[in-house]
């Protein structure tokens, strides 16, 4: 081939740009009017969710009760679980009050957005931030993906580990996760809460824990885990205790099984 030894440039496709605790206020500002892009938006950086991930939400996928929502991967073709706030609690549950099982959570009657509508809107929100930026900087325009890059990058400054942030952004490979760990390892910090924890993103209904995760769920997982163990162990030292008097727990069965048999007796 003629073009054998020409070589190609390496694009860089990295993103690096994340949005601070100012630019997410602003964002929120300039959305407020508009429903589909508040829900969107704020279930972007709650959740860290991918945008068709966030589109495809159905009211049957929320569990207001447990704070969580059945997010479908596409890209891996599997589902997993992300964890609603106070402030997306409150505005999930007001706006899909009329909804049925099958309408789509960001929409204004319930029909499913397509991801070009969002894209119009919000890019032109997100120009502002993108001044003086050339097209083709990939490393440094926000756009749609940024935040969810946000999303993780806010909870590596906030202290939680890279494992954790692996989970929240169901993410196969740990590789893909290890882009945060300068952010973690800088940030010297070991969680935050409140309103505006994790460093802009409200976390107020997480108890963010040991680490700052997420654990509003995985604390009851380890209760009932830690209640299993002890049931575990109740049955091993029961196990020990009847192999170590066997001959007295046997002889005390004869004596009671006599005992009934003479009461028995005397009875009929």
């Amino acid at each position: 081939s003629p073009f054998k030894n020409i070589k190609l440039f390496k694009v860089n496709n990295s993103r690096l740009r994340y949005l601070s605790q100012k630019e997410i206020e602003e964002l929120y500002k300039a959305i407020e009017d508009d429903i589909t892009l508040t829900l969107f938006v704020k279930i972007a950086l709650t959740t860290g969710a991918r945008a068709n991930s966030i589109l495809s939400i159905q009211k049957k996928d929320i569990n207001l009760e447990n704070r969580t929502i059945t997010l479908k991967d596409f890209k891996r073709n599997n589902s997993y679980l992300g964890y609603i706030n106070n402030d997306l609690y409150d505005l999930i549950k007001n706006h899909t009050e009329d909804f049925s099982p099958n309408s789509h959570l960001v929409s204004s009657n319930g029909t499913a957005l397509n991801y070009q509508k969002i894209y119009i809107k919000l890019s032109a929100f997100f120009s502002s931030f993108n001044k003086g930026l050339a097209k083709e900087d990939r490393a440094n325009r926000v756009v749609i993906h940024t935040l969810r890059h946000t999303f993780a990058s806010h909870l590596a400054i906030s202290g939680v580990s890279i494992q954790k942030i692996q989970k929240l952004m169901n993410h196969t490979d740990i590789k893909q996760t290890l882009k945060y760990a300068k952010l973690n390892q800088d940030s010297g910090s070991s969680g935050t809460s409140g309103a505006g924890g994790a460093g802009g993103i409200d976390t107020s209904g997480f108890d963010l824990g040991e680490g700052g995760f997420l654990s509003s769920t995985t604390e009851v997982s380890e209760k009932i885990q830690a209640f299993a163990d002890k049931i575990k162990k109740c049955f091993r030292d029961l196990k020990n205790f009847i192999i170590q008097n066997k001959e007295v727990i046997i002889s005390a069965l004869a004596g009671i099984a006599v005992t009934s048999t003479l009461v028995l007796s005397a009875c009929f």
